[in-house]
């Protein structure tokens, strides 16, 4: 007992002296700083904690909209010690985030300390990481048309799969997720699996504890040691070391797919991003570097799998949920144009998709309406720069509120209504570059790499499902789908899959056994 009294009074200690020392360099910071300087405006903070409380991980996003109303559209506040300014105004955030001074992750963002990839990476190592990737995509997708080939097919067998259930409620949300990370699986691992397979549990699993309404905005303002022997330890259930947990379970279940690739590999051609990371790493001329390894490699996989697979699959749900809920109105305009440009002797090609002017105009509405995350992943300041006036320091990170900058009244009439004619050209031609003032892929060299496969998964999956399903809600009972917050109630929705077309042709899709498994693909010519 006496050993325990004085650990916790040692650990009391050494906590409050910390305290006391970080008020004091925060006070002296504070004074040293030119008093010509003209801050951003923002709500007040307490000394030391600053706005944000200490037990507070993400940016309130219901405040965020009422300071921007107050305070206008640079925000400045405190989290403990860390500066942060939050963006509001779409045209600010486009011309700040291409900047070269802010291309930087902050290394107080939540996932940094524990997620090791291109995601959390700056400097060389980031662009090293991202250049390497981008190639890979480029060299395994043969410039991306064997990439859109294998989308098509994923989108074929999801159609399968669903139609098997005839028409009864399914909750379709099992299948679109395990559908998208089937796709990013070929790009990774060089091969798929049924979607149906025992096998996808554990990376699916891994994959649905994240929460991305929150992963882009936690800001670890705590020093690491002070989270590591004190906070983690005695909150075990703490949000900190929670993620910790995700990340490192999703670590695990990667790292397996590398182990079991380096035990399997056979001499040959690259056919995945993991032998092609794996030549990489024994080809490095200086491994002391260390951009590139076994560990950037997983954690390369973690972002991949994250931003592909989980946002992706929550866009399409939305949509078909969206969709459902207007059977005979917005589904069945889209059914018309699919019918007059595709028909229904072939499945939907991606080159369709100039030709689809409302196909189009409806899946640039569902990245301005909804969003995967109500702020960007933040920047941070690597010097000293002015925005809109206002003078902003280095290490500042920066934050963009997404949802206040696609409901800009500037832009779009009547933003909060989901409208896809305001994306429709007066010419009648399809937009096929993503519209001005969409921000959902940010922008500057941290854009999403990943935005034209996303952009034909979409497309893809989408038409492919309309051109053979009337898909109906449970009970014929309208889905209430609001823009704000993340609906997670809406992923156990049943949705019924009522088939419009019955035209089934034979065809193959490798499975993880390398085994060739014969599906049904209905209405599928190459």
């Amino acid at each position: 007992m006496d050993v325990l009294l004085v650990c916790a009074s040692l650990v009391l200690t050494i906590t409050i002296t910390w305290l006391i020392a970080a008020f004091i360099a925060r006070l002296v910071r504070s004074t040293e700083k030119n008093s010509s300087l003209k801050t951003p405006p923002g709500p007040p903070s307490w000394p030391l904690l600053g706005k944000l409380s200490l037990s507070s991980y993400t940016l309130p996003l219901k405040d965020s909209v009422e300071w921007s109303k107050k305070y206008g559209p640079v925000v400045s506040l405190k989290q403990g010690s860390v500066d942060i300014v939050i963006l509001s105004d779409n045209q600010q955030i486009k011309e700040t985030l291409s900047r070269p001074e802010l291309q930087d992750r902050p290394t107080t963002w939540g996932l940094s300390s524990v997620q090791k990839g291109f995601s959390t990476f700056n400097g060389q190592k980031w662009k090293e990481n991202r250049d390497f990737t981008m190639r890979a995509l480029a060299k395994l997708g043969g410039g991306y048309e064997i990439m859109r080939q294998h989308i098509q097919f994923e989108a074929m067998h999801l159609a399968d799969t669903l139609g098997s259930h005839h028409g009864r409620p399914v909750a379709s949300f099992l299948y679109t997720h395990r559908s998208h990370i089937n796709s990013i699986c070929q790009f990774l691992l060089g091969y798929r699996y049924d979607l149906n397979d025992p096998r996808f549990a554990p990376l699916q699993e891994a994959l649905c504890s994240f929460k991305l309404q929150t992963a882009a905005a936690p800001i670890e303002h705590r020093a690491a040691w002070l989270r590591r022997v004190l906070i983690e330890p005695l909150l075990p259930r703490c949000v900190s070391a929670n993620r910790r947990r995700k990340i490192s379970k999703l670590n695990i279940v990667l790292r397996e797919f590398v182990e079991r690739n380096n035990r399997t590999k056979s001499s040959g051609r690259a056919t995945s991003y993991i032998e092609l990371y794996m030549d990489k790493i024994r080809e490095a001329k200086n491994p002391d570097e260390g951009y590139f390894t076994e560990d950037t490699l997983v954690g390369n996989m973690v972002d991949i799998m994250m931003g592909a697979a989980t946002s992706g699959n929550f866009y399409l749900h939305w949509h078909l949920l969206n969709v459902a809920s207007h059977p005979t109105t917005l589904q069945a305009d889209l059914q018309q144009e699919i019918d007059t440009v595709v028909g229904s002797d072939r499945s939907p090609h991606w080159e369709d998709h100039t030709r689809m002017p409302l196909t189009m105009a409806t899946i640039w509405e569902m990245f301005r309406w909804k969003l995967a995350t109500p702020f960007n992943i933040p920047r941070a300041v690597k010097e000293d720069t002015n925005i809109n006036g206002y003078d902003v320091g280095k290490g500042t990170v920066v934050f963009s509120n997404l949802m206040t900058a696609h409901r800009d009244r500037q832009l779009w009439e009547n933003p909060d209504k989901f409208d896809p004619s305001r994306f429709l050209n007066a010419d009648d031609k399809a937009k096929t570059t993503r519209p001005d003032g969409l921000l959902s892929f940010s922008v500057g060299r941290r854009t999403c790499p990943g935005e034209n496969m996303a952009m034909v998964e979409m497309f893809l999956y989408l038409t492919t499902l309309l051109q053979q399903f009337r898909i109906l809600a449970e009970d014929d009972k309208p889905i209430i789908i609001t823009p704000f917050g993340p609906s997670p109630e809406l992923i156990d929705t049943k949705l019924r899959f009522v088939r419009r077309t019955h035209k089934l042709q034979k065809k193959t899709l490798p499975i993880s056994t390398g085994v060739i498994q014969p599906v049904c693909l209905s209405s599928f010519q190459q």
